[in-house]
């Protein structure tokens, strides 16, 4: 999984803000 600068972690695999 890649982490992109500016990515907030939410628990579970979840890219949402």
């Amino acid at each position: 999984m890649e982490q992109p600068p500016g990515f907030v972690a939410h628990g579970e695999s979840g890219e949402n803000i």
